[in-house]
């Protein structure tokens, strides 16, 4: 709820307004709706030692504490106005994944995949080494920004996806990892991370003055990047069970040795823009309602046609698992 009572929706914020990621919220008839500036697309929720909420958002990307006495927001941080403006670069729905908060009581954000950013020659940095988690100090407004390592086993780096972050001291956090890596298979792994001798990225720049996410390894030969341990690859000890969901992102501890991860089911809908003979367009352009410049396999297509229906029946239930420090797994669906 906004600070005037109000409430928000799901529906992104128009293409000039803060916060915007450039998406068009469609009804099944192809209109558009309307835009709300107060939109968000919360994906993350840790509860601070006051009880207030910290919610993760993928439009903007925001931090929004909610006021847990009253249900409304409280405070809603954006690049720029409490947080690093250049987290304003993330890739389309993918803003912040994951919200932690640690015992100290700073609250850590993590995007969900690397920044792609356009330089002064219009090129744009689909390569980078790392992907940005943010920290802000609630007692002090300081901000820091930190890199998580891209490895090389994703042939490109937009593959790897953060999924959660759970804090379990100051420095240290589980982290769920997912992606398709070279051997073209998904991997999803829970990993424990250090950020205790991280650089902070703030202000920093290439020699050449570009964004960090335009250099190559050795160019970021001085910056100090997370320190990450796998734990265990979580979908290939899912036993008889077989974890089947996409992705993962949701990650609690249960009892101090139970860790439990929630998937995402994208509410078991799946919607295509098809021609006549069943094959997926491309690109199309919709102009009042209406399909045009549609392409399919590279050529025009006028009788393309919005199908909507239900996801992949294996990925339809919301499932929670339970894994022990004795890395047996439990699943139980909901």
């Amino acid at each position: 709820m906004n600070t005037d009572g109000s409430k928000t929706s799901g529906r992104p914020s128009a293409s000039n307004e803060t916060g915007s990621s450039k998406e068009a919220a469609l009804s099944e008839t192809l209109q558009l709706l309307p835009t709300d500036k107060n939109g968000i697309d919360p994906e993350g929720i840790a509860v601070d030692k006051n009880g207030d909420l910290w919610i993760s958002d993928e439009y903007g990307p925001y931090l929004i504490r909610i006021d847990a006495k009253t249900g409304k927001i409280a405070e809603k941080l954006y690049p720029g106005s409490g947080l690093p403006a250049i987290l304003a670069n993330r890739q389309p729905n993918r803003g912040f994944e994951g919200v932690a908060i640690t015992p100290n009581g700073k609250i850590y954000a993590a995007v969900q995949s690397n920044l792609e950013i356009t330089d002064s020659k219009k090129n744009k940095s689909t390569k980078a080494q790392f992907v940005r988690i943010a920290e802000y100090d609630p007692a002090t407004k300081a901000t820091r920004m930190l890199a998580y390592p891209i490895d090389a086993n994703y042939d490109k780096s937009k593959e790897l996806k953060i999924g959660d972050l759970l804090a379990i001291s100051d420095t240290r956090f589980l982290l769920i990892e997912q992606g398709i890596q070279k051997d073209g298979l998904m991997h999803r792994s829970i990993y424990l991370i250090d950020i205790s001798s991280a650089t902070d990225l703030s202000g920093k720049l290439l020699a050449d003055k570009r964004d960090l996410e335009f250099g190559a390894a050795a160019d970021l030969a001085d910056i100090k990047m997370v320190k990450r341990t796998k734990l265990f690859d979580y979908d290939a000890l899912a036993g008889g069970f077989g974890y089947l969901a996409e992705k993962s992102e949701g990650l609690a501890m249960i009892d101090g040795k139970t860790i439990a991860i929630v998937n995402d089911n994208h509410f078991d809908i799946k919607a295509s823009l098809q021609d006549a003979k069943g094959k997926t367009a491309k690109s199309c352009v919709i102009t009042d309602g209406k399909l045009t410049g549609c392409k399919v396999d590279d050529a025009a297509s006028d009788s393309v046609k919005l199908n909507i229906g239900r996801g992949d029946p294996a990925q339809a239930p919301s499932r929670l698992w339970l894994f022990t420090n004795s890395l047996e797994s439990k699943a139980m669906l909901m």
